[in-house]
């Protein structure tokens, strides 16, 4: 049995991104998401956790931070169902004061002959 598999995070994050080679993070968004209620420097803030499923590793939550959301609603517009089953690339840059997921959009045509999940 491969033990790694058993620590394999289902959250997506930056070190799973990080560990991707780079033509593989490359994911589509699966369901519309909830609205999830976290602890972000000793507030309570409202973020969204949609899946998002790539083809070698399967389904991950994905928090949105307020700079996806909003690279997502100018694209797609600001209803999250209209942003199932779009490509996304997901990339890792570093702040100064820590890594952030990067995401950008892919046009479908792009990602569906590649083994994309296209709804």
């Amino acid at each position: 049995m491969d033990t790694t598999k058993i620590y394999e995070p289902d959250f997506l994050n930056c070190d799973l991104i990080k560990s991707l080679p780079t033509n593989q993070r490359v994911g589509t968004i699966i369901d519309e998401g909830e609205l999830i209620e976290m602890n972000l420097d000793n507030r309570l803030v409202k973020r969204l956790r949609v899946n998002v499923e790539f083809p070698n590793k399967g389904v991950k939550a994905w928090t949105i931070h307020r700079g996806s959301r909003s690279i997502l609603a100018t694209k797609f517009g600001d209803d999250s169902r209209a942003w199932v089953g779009k490509p996304l690339r997901f990339s890792v840059i570093n702040t100064g004061k820590r890594d952030i997921i990067l995401i950008e959009p892919l046009a479908e045509e792009f990602f569906k002959p590649y083994g994309g999940v296209i709804n």
